[in-house]
């Protein structure tokens, strides 16, 4: 034993560990528990860091084992590589996050941004790349005389050290000396990965046969004592940290039994936290920390704006509320939450802001305070979901919800930064008063970076956010097109205008996908009795988006559907998904009442001639508002229409394009181009590892959105944060000749979600229970259904659309992203210079004797005009080698964030400083302009 506080330490074999450890030798029944993994609130933090590997030399070091793709084949009784047949490449550490701090562990340190959550820790994972875990939980001593001794234990992955207000009072599978947060455990002895037989183990064919293997895989803690004098009066820090081991050379060079190559699925995760349980013996004056504990009145904790809250939550009694803090640049809104609690219901719940001050003033009017409420997805139907919407005014009661004992009230704090305020730290207060409460002041602190945002019309994301003006109006019960609607309509807008939505859907036939019972653009009769299109609800719609979204660059004409609904993607092109559905219109009759009609037949020669009516006559107004380019006509799926559909709806227009919305991508239709198309699987690019290509998204010539079909209202927040951002550096993929896929180098924003497709159809006995979004069975779309991924991205609030807490996640990544093309634009320029200064040395180096092999005639002429073109992009403002460097260094960490943060990756990502690269973000943003003279 190294230390003499260290009374009990020991690694032995545990409990199966092939799914989740639950200890069964824990405290004595008559021992009071303290905190444990199941019960307990801890904050957690967690690293990912590319794989150590133990070389045969003993060695420790991150490499990559290269070896003949063949071997296995050629050598069918190999378990493993043999010597002198592979080689070790060093490769490049990715940390992420790269920094920690060493005093983690203290009882002062902050821990507010961590994630709030109870445990285990990627038990059942597989991930290798997981490299610590930090763990911090708290408990009270009100009398240390009367405290007593603690007892600790605790099962992992890897090794484990046990801090007690800062100092270690035990370590297990951890080497002697001096502990970093990125010391390695111990390496396992090889017998945990093989079979009797020298294979690797493979839990999927051997869960029972190896169990034996698993359970000595744990190191486990067992009943570590922890004497009273390590205890403090007051708020006490237990802490532990979880090491990876790192692997020996034999797993990647080994093989499982009947698989002729090294297979992935025989890794698991070497840092796993199971259980951790802490005791105090019975009679002890330690509070536990298992639940709520009464009495505490109105109390506040802190929560990232990346994570959700749920009424089952209580707050931490002995951790302390740190100041609401945010980072801002001028011209955004950013956000932040604190969450209330009381053990009684809250009634009269009130805030009051102050102005923020620093190097000036930023006025309390800037400043919106907003208050959740428990109406989110949850999975189960009779209960409560997450809180999801943001109201403007205070609830006039907060119950107490049976989940956790408790009331529970989310509060989101937005900062409009105004454009001219001065850079700096700013600070003031918001004071939260209810009924019969003692008031709770809370600080705010926002650092406002001097980089400025463009207007919302002027970001270049490109987000699909489709509007229903058909749901608001029966979610208010107001009239189609009446005044209220109207004053509605704006309100939506303006929410979609900070999330830069850049298409108008503009619904010209009846019976579509969105639910719509009549069009938006109508006909009437003239006096010869022929049809004539009326534009003036069209046109006033159009005008109120361009009111909040500037000059839309898709204004799509919703003119096509199927005759059928779709379903599955399969078969998209063929015969049998290439169909047009008859043309359904609204006729206005003389008395103002509507009628629904049919428009000539597919074909005919009036076909033509009425859509030239519409199609002009739409062009004209575009034009008229400065957007003659932004007509789209669609909505083209995994169903597709005719060509003759496409000509007699193209008829008349010089330059056609049409906007798709499909599984699979598709940039020509029936001679037709697309002029946008949102794409799920079909897409033909992907985020990949910086380190192997990157794209920049806005500089793609054809508008390409991702359909992010895998988020729903139940998605973690740290996925509507970082999923636009993922997007817009996706590569192309290749195809047979390994050629990257044309027009798919990188996305310009993500597509085909709702903003408002609320439940408004009600049942028989007059209770909604579903959207408009594919109502009539031909229109329901099937997987491309709006109710497949969000159809609703802001919230249903009691007098109009409010925000939710995933369009505020939504909106701070559009801001992010705009501060990312800043950066990119400035690389762009420096990328340009080095690509054609090395085609001109190529083009010098060429041989220049015709006989010689590679010899490609060079002229003169080709070498200056690359000068010539070489001078131009020099002579425009150009970033620092040092500068572009470190652009380029914190663009791939937010990727490398963005590529592992689904899944039990989100706990990593919400712990993971993602507001310190807010910041780096923002301030090279500023740096990068400053020095181009912007």
């Amino acid at each position: 034993m190294r230390r003499s506080l260290i009374l009990v330490l020991t690694v032995v074999a545990a409990v199966p560990a092939w799914g989740v450890l639950r200890a069964d030798d824990g405290p004595d029944a008559s021992e009071k528990v303290i905190l444990n993994t199941a019960s307990s609130f801890w904050r957690w933090r967690i690293v990912r860091e590319t794989v150590e590997t133990v070389m045969p030399d003993g060695k420790i070091d991150h490499v990559r084992f290269t070896f003949e793709k063949d071997y296995y084949r050629k050598h069918p009784e190999a378990k493993r590589v043999a010597d002198g047949d592979w080689k070790a490449e060093p490769i490049n550490t990715i940390r992420l996050p790269a920094e920690s701090d060493p005093k983690w562990m203290a009882p002062q340190f902050d821990d507010s941004t961590w994630i709030r959550a109870h445990g285990p820790m990627f038990a059942g994972s597989a991930d290798t790349e997981w490299k610590l875990i930090q763990m911090r939980g708290r408990f009270e001593v009100t009398e240390p005389e009367t405290a007593g001794r603690l007892s600790f234990w605790m099962s992992c992955h890897g090794g484990a050290v046990v801090y007690i207000n800062g100092q270690e009072v035990g370590r297990v599978g951890m080497p002697e000396g001096p502990i970093t947060p990125m010391t390695p455990a111990l390496p396992y002895p090889d017998e945990v990965y093989l079979q009797d037989n020298g294979y690797l183990i493979w839990p999927h064919d051997h869960k029972d046969q190896y169990a034996d293997r698993a359970k000595k895989r744990i190191r486990r803690i067992e009943k570590l004592v922890i004497p009273a004098s390590r205890l403090r009066k007051g708020v006490n820090v237990i802490a532990v940290a979880v090491h990876r081991a790192p692997i020996p050379a034999l797993v990647p060079l080994g093989r499982i039994e009947r698989y002729p190559m090294y297979d992935d699925r025989a890794a698991w995760c070497q840092a796993v936290l199971f259980d951790a349980r802490l005791s105090a013996e019975p009679g002890s004056s330690i509070e536990p920390n298992l639940g709520r504990i009464p009495g505490k009145g109105l109390v506040a904790w802190n929560q990232s704006v990346v994570v959700k809250a749920f009424p089952s939550d209580y707050p931490d009694p002995f951790a302390p509320v740190a100041p609401i803090r945010m980072t801002g640049v001028l011209n955004g809104i950013f956000a932040a939450q604190v969450i209330l609690g009381d053990d009684e219901p809250i009634r009269g719940l009130s805030a009051k802001v102050s102005e923020l001050s620093g190097p000036g003033t930023i006025p309390a009017s800037a400043v919106t305070v907003r208050w959740a409420k428990p109406d989110g997805a949850s999975p189960q139907r009779d209960k409560l979901g997450f809180f999801s919407t943001l109201e403007d005014e205070a609830p006039e009661e907060v119950p107490v919800y049976k989940e956790s004992g408790g009331a529970v009230q989310p509060v989101w704090i937005d900062v409009a930064v105004p454009a001219d305020a001065k850079p700096g730290d700013f600070h003031g207060q918001v004071v939260v008063t209810a009924e019969d409460r003692e008031p709770l002041t809370l600080p705010i602190e926002l650092r406002v970076i001097d980089w400025k945002l463009p207007p919302p019309a002027q970001m270049t994301a490109r987000m699909d956010i489709i509007q229903s003006p058909e749901s608001v109006a029966r979610a208010y019960d107001v009239e189609m097109w009446s005044d209220a609607h109207w004053k509605l309509l704006d309100r939506t807008f303006a929410l979609l205008g900070q999330l830069s939505t850049k298409t108008v859907y503009l619904t010209c036939v009846r019976r579509t996908h969105f639910g719509n019972e009549n069009s938006m653009v109508r006909w009437k009769r003239d006096d010869e009795g022929e049809l004539q299109p009326d534009f003036s609800i069209a046109t006033k719609y159009l005008d109120l988006a361009i009111k909040h979204l500037g000059k839309v660059p898709g204004v799509i004409l919703y003119c096509w559907e199927p005759e059928q609904s779709m379903g599955h993607a399969g078969g998209t092109g063929t015969d049998a998904r290439i169909h047009d559905k008859s043309i359904l219109i609204t006729l206005v009759n003389d008395d103002g009442t509507l009628r629904p009609i049919e428009g000539p037949a597919w074909g005919t020669p009036e076909a033509p001639e009425f859509w030239k009516k519409l199609t002009g006559g739409m062009q004209k107004i575009l034009a008229d508002r400065g957007m003659a380019d932004s007509m789209l006509l669609g909505l083209v799926g995994d169903n597709r229409p005719t060509k003759q559909a496409m000509d007699d709806i193209s008829a008349g227009l010089k330059n056609p394009r049409w906007a798709l919305h499909s599984h699979l991508f598709c940039d020509n239709w029936q001679g037709y181009p697309m002029g946008y198309a949102s794409v799920l699987w079909g897409i033909g690019c992907a985020p990949i590892d910086p380190s192997a290509h990157t794209t920049f998204g806005w500089a793609n010539p054809f508008w390409l959105n991702y359909y992010p079909r895998e988020l729903s209202e139940l998605s973690p927040l740290v996925d509507y944060r970082t999923r636009l951002e993922n997007w817009r550096g996706a590569v192309s993929l290749t195809w047979h000749y390994a050629k990257p896929f044309p027009n798919r180098d990188g996305t310009h924003g993500l597509g085909r979600l709702g903003a408002d497709f609320w439940i408004v159809v009600k049942d028989k006995r007059g209770i909604p229970r579903r959207s408009l979004a594919g109502i009539y069975p031909e229109s329901y779309w099937g997987q491309l259904n709006l109710n497949y991924c969000v159809p609703t991205v802001l919230g249903r609030g009691a007098h109009g659309a409010v925000p939710t807490v995933r369009s505020e996640n939504f909106r701070e990544n559009v801001q992010e992203v705009e501060a990312r093309t800043c950066l990119e634009r400035a690389m762009a320029d420096v990328l340009k210079v080095r690509e054609l200064a090395e085609q001109i040395e190529q083009l010098k180096a060429r041989p220049t004797d015709p006989k010689a092999r590679g010899y490609v005639a060079t002229t003169s002429d080709e070498i200056a005009a690359a000068e010539k073109e070489l001078a131009a992009a020099k002579a425009r403002p150009l970033i620092s080698d040092d500068l572009f460097a470190r652009c380029r260094a914190t663009l791939d960490e937010r990727i490398r964030m963005c590529l592992h943060c689904e899944g039990e990756g989100n706990a990593w990502f919400v712990s993971s400083g993602w507001n310190r690269r807010d910041e780096e973000l923002f301030s090279l943003a500023s740096e990068v302009d400053k020095a181009l003279g912007r």
